[in-house]
């Protein structure tokens, strides 16, 4: 089963550089990657290709929209079949991916129902929220759609610090804070993202896809010998 990693931010935040950087996260993995561009011209697709990446464009509208959304499930059809191990999608810089649980589900339910090709699943590993710290302030005030990427991200990342202040930056954590308060934080210049945390990097949205309820949830974990204690400790840290 393929992984499957969905990259968001806002317009200008570094996506399309942390794409070009994945190379080097996923060492020795063949990557595919799919480009959303809200325009009808796609430019980072061509940006990404260079660096030899499998790329398929979607333009003219978001892939998380009823316009192209059967566009992004044939893409996600195609891929599975693609001879890669990780497949990394960047969305629209005006996407709002609060709906991937729902876009995996139906494409799980289409393909069941195709005996030939079987069903398509896909590793979901979750999404990194890429954060421009030069703009964020600004932005977040007036974009709906850059506080729907925060609240669905796994891990958010203050890009851009190396062109902003400690204060500046902490104020960004806070505000990151106050609209997805269980998401992992890190600060970087360069879209330079430690690989760590994204191969370590788990869903926050629920298998039937909406997004968890973070003010009323309930955890149950049985223990017994044969528990492993790195994940645990994944478990009490989400906790």
């Amino acid at each position: 089963m393929k992984k499957l990693y969905l990259i968001t931010g806002f317009l200008g935040a570094g996506k399309t550089t942390f794409v070009n950087r994945s190379g080097k996260i996923f060492a020795g993995e063949k990557i595919g990657v799919i480009v959303n561009e809200f325009g009808k011209q796609g430019i980072d697709g061509g940006l990404i290709s260079q660096n030899g990446y499998e790329v398929t464009e979607i333009s003219n509208g978001s892939i998380f929209c009823v316009c192209r959304m059967d566009m992004f499930i044939d893409a996600l059809k195609e891929a599975a079949a693609g001879d890669f191990d990780t497949l990394v999608v960047e969305t629209s810089g005006l996407s709002d991916p609060s709906n991937i649980g729902a876009v995996l589900s139906e494409l799980k339910k289409i393909t069941s129902e195709n005996e030939t090709s079987g069903v398509v699943e896909y590793d979901y590993r979750g999404c990194i929220c890429i954060v421009d710290g030069v703009n964020f302030i600004k932005v977040i005030k007036s974009a709906v759609a850059a506080t729907e990427q925060i609240k669905s991200a796994s891990l958010c990342v203050i890009n851009k610090i190396d062109r902003i202040t400690d204060e500046e930056a902490d104020k960004i954590e806070s505000e990151i804070r106050g609209i997805n308060p269980i998401c992992d934080i890190i600060r970087v210049s360069y879209s330079d993202i430690p690989s760590e945390y994204v191969k370590n990097l788990r869903p926050i949205e629920s298998e039937s896809g909406g997004r968890l309820d973070i003010t009323s949830v309930s955890v149950t974990v049985k223990i017994d010998e044969s528990t492993d204690k790195s994940r645990f400790d994944e478990i009490v840290k989400a906790i």
